[in-house]
């Protein structure tokens, strides 16, 4: 399908977020859990932006009713996780915040400074031996990263100055993790080479911009080219990690001189690779993981953003979409047989193809 034709593209994805809309509004939030992949955060981030771009003043109400029950939920919720727990309120809040779909106020402040101590608590005493973004320490540091670039935050702020050091403690615990483990790239417990890695790329690249321990941070993505030398041909959606390659490329000057020769094996190998290998996911397998690309989509800049979505969209446009089972929340995909629990992996969707109309 060819994204170039604009007002038909347009026109076809309109109808693909009003289809999901009325999907979402038919579920009832009575037994939903609060978290950004399976629970309400995600369904509400979908609502704000969907209500700033539509103007609807429903949309607006329905969003509203949401962050209101997440709010109320949150101070329960023990998990501190970015799939269903803490990490992913808490970024998912601050996503609405930074986009202006929602403004801050004394008790949101309360609760993100709240996760604040407790991923403070879990990194200080490394409870978790997980490295990946949705159970492990990278999830914990896209939240932080989402604090430490809030445009409000600066030098002056308590929170910020110890959210800064958190992020470097942290990088210190990949560092060592990493470095102990050179197989956990393939380690499906630790990391999930497919999903995990693009993100990984992405928030190392910001914290080296960020000036929070750069020699480490290289020394990390050292480990990873050189490892990646030996994996990349076995990967099936090389041309995500291939986008967060770039984004790395163009925003990352390198000092490291074995860092230098290894991006250079990795970039030859990357040019044969891209002629021959074609992305090999599953309708189900994209829509499962769907807020993995939301949170790639805030670490890449708008021109890879944009190539990225694109690509995505061309496979959501060619589904023969989405339906609920009778009296639950399980979705399929016409033609699959497997289900996806919750409504929140849709509103996901909704919010890749609201932001590409939006830009």
């Amino acid at each position: 399908m060819d994204l170039e034709n604009s007002e038909v593209i347009y026109s076809q994805i309109i109808n693909k977020v009003n289809t999901i809309t009325d999907l979402l509004v038919s579920r009832t939030t009575a037994n939903e859990k609060i978290g950004l992949s399976n629970g309400e955060t995600g369904k509400l981030i979908y609502f704000y932006k969907l209500a700033h771009y539509s103007k609807n003043v429903v949309h607006k109400e329905y969003a509203d009713n949401m962050i209101g029950y997440v709010i109320d939920t949150v101070k329960s919720t023990k998990s501190i996780d970015f799939e269903n727990g803490l990490a992913g309120v808490g970024w998912g809040i601050e996503y609405l915040i930074q986009n202006n779909y929602y403004t801050a106020n004394e008790k949101i402040e309360s609760i993100l400074t709240s996760i604040d101590c407790q991923i403070f608590y879990s990194t200080t005493y490394r409870f978790i031996d997980k490295i990946g973004l949705l159970k492990g320490i990278l999830g914990h540091g896209i939240y932080l990263l989402s604090r430490v670039t809030n445009p409000n935050s600066n030098d002056e702020l308590l929170s910020f100055l110890t959210n800064k050091q958190i992020l470097k403690n942290l990088v210190e615990e990949m560092d060592i993790m990493t470095k102990h483990n050179h197989g956990f790239l393939i380690e499906s417990d630790l990391f999930n080479l497919k999903w995990d890695l693009p993100v990984l790329i992405g928030f190392l690249a910001h914290i080296h911009c960020s000036d929070i321990d750069k020699e480490k941070v290289e020394s990390i993505v050292n480990r990873i080219f050189l490892s990646l030398n030996g994996l990349i041909e076995k990967l099936d959606n090389v041309t995500l990690l291939f986008d967060c390659l770039e984004f790395m490329k163009f925003n990352i000057n390198f000092n490291n001189f074995q860092l230098l020769r290894n991006w250079k094996l990795l970039d030859e190998k990357k040019v044969l690779i891209k002629q021959e290998k074609v992305d090999n996911l599953s309708d189900v397998e994209i829509i499962e993981n769907i807020w993995v690309y939301v949170v790639i989509s805030t670490l890449i800049n708008r021109k890879i953003r944009q190539k990225v979505a694109a690509k995505l969209i061309n496979r959501v446009l060619n589904l023969d979409f989405i339906h609920f089972k009778q009296n639950s929340t399980s979705l399929n995909i016409e033609g699959c047989e497997q289900e996806l629990e919750t409504t929140s992996k849709l509103a996901g969707l909704g919010l890749i193809l609201l932001d590409y109309v939006s830009n």
